[in-house]
């Protein structure tokens, strides 16, 4: 990288930045304001299913099938700074603890992972298995692959969503579910969201249904079932906890 390459970067990296992932096997840095793409990076390995940017907006971490990769945004070399093996399948979402020292994926292999930015491997494992009491259980034990999953603004949950369609909260700290809800029996949970207080949550099912609870100490307490769209749904909150947006 000549300096002159770097400082074109760098000036252009001032702008407003959207960055974007596709199944066309490439990530894409866009000037907002005119819609030009102004970089292009192949991502060989696999399409890309999700990408989020660190705290710091210095990096990009992007998801495909299965391995995940983490890329300098100043910097003009294609090649990741670190790439991230131990799904074994598609990786549905990831999302970064609030300082960018690590964060989570999950992933249709049935797993849902906590990972340390500075390395390679990661640090703790969640196997998302059917219970006796999942409505559409085929074997209890036997392996659920998760679609979504969202970092409470407490950075010590982790909620999830699964094919059974439960919606579960993870501790990390003590690496158990302490809570599993099946909101609508056996429709799978596609999406999930939480607020960014963390006082809300919510998730949208394979039907377009979407589901709001309080996000309590010790529960999530229903507050509004939605019949929002008549498929696939997906879900997001604004900054706030005034609204969540649906999609189907």
């Amino acid at each position: 990288m000549t300096g002159a390459t770097a400082d074109r970067l760098i000036r252009l990296m001032d702008l407003p930045l959207l960055i974007t992932g596709g199944y066309d096997h490439t990530l894409r840095y866009w000037n907002a304001h005119l819609g030009q793409c102004f970089r292009t990076i192949p991502y060989n390995d696999s399409h890309i299913n999700c990408l989020e940017v660190t705290p710091d907006k210095t990096q990009v971490l992007c998801a495909g099938n299965p391995l995940m990769k983490l890329f300098d945004l100043a910097s003009a070399s294609n090649t990741a700074v670190s790439t991230m093996d131990g799904h074994t399948s598609n990786v549905t979402s990831v999302g970064l603890e609030k300082t960018g020292r690590w964060f989570f994926s999950s992933s249709e292999d049935s797993s849902v992972k906590i990972w340390d930015c500075r390395g390679t491997g990661y640090q703790l494992s969640l196997d998302n298995e059917s219970t006796s009491t999942a409505t559409m259980a085929t074997t209890a034990g036997a392996p659920v692959p998760v679609h979504g999953a969202a970092l409470h603004a407490n950075q010590a949950e982790v909620l999830l969503g699964d094919q059974e369609g439960r919606v579960q909260v993870w501790d990390l700290s003590a690496n158990r579910i302490r809570q599993v809800l099946a909101p609508d029996k056996a429709v799978a949970i596609k999406t999930v969201a939480l607020s960014a207080d963390g006082r809300l949550a919510a998730a949208a099912n394979h039907k377009g249904t979407l589901f709001v609870w309080r996000y309590l100490p010790d529960t999530l307490d229903p507050m509004q079932k939605i019949d929002a769209h008549s498929a696939y749904g997906q879900t997001a909150w604004d900054g706030g906890t005034r609204w969540t947006a649906a999609g189907g």
